[in-house]
């Protein structure tokens, strides 16, 4: 059960599947036991640095996610809120880390006394170009980068 201030720390290992520039999509998956409508917001904070002693992690950087629950959709509806196209993130470097810390901003309506929210899971929509890289270090596409 997350309420308001509750947070989880993630991370992850970018694949080297990835298809490089494109935009990475952070989402979490919730539910609630409830069946009032309500909004939630979850706030993603998150460090990317590269691997192979290339890059130090800088300061987070924060985007929000919001989304409504319709009443209608009942108890345990299995919800996913993603950031939207313009909170998208570009993809870093393939064996780079990304760092998040992920937190339910807020959580309004929801009844009273308030149906419980679980956050279950959060993970990143990537695009993907290709099964592997070539390298397995730095030059990881087999040019000078």
């Amino acid at each position: 059960v997350f309420v308001a201030g509750d947070s989880v720390n993630v991370s992850f290992h970018v694949k080297h599947d990835i298809a490089r520039n494109k935009p990475f999509y952070p989402h979490v998956h919730w539910t609630t036991d409830g069946t009032n409508a309500g909004t939630v917001t979850w706030r993603v904070s998150y460090q990317m640095a590269k691997g192979h002693q290339q890059e130090a992690f800088p300061t987070a950087s924060t985007v929000d996610i919001t989304q409504t629950y319709d009443a209608s959709l009942g108890a345990w509806m299995h919800m996913i809120g993603e950031v939207s196209d313009a909170a998208a993130i570009t993809m870093p470097e393939v064996d780079s880390l990304i760092l998040m810390n992920v937190e339910l901003q807020a959580a309004s309506g929801f009844g009273t006394p308030a149906d419980d929210i679980f956050g279950l899971y959060v993970d990143l929509h990537y695009q993907k170009d290709r099964n592997g890289t070539t390298y397995k270090a730095p030059g990881f596409y087999g040019e000078n980068e």
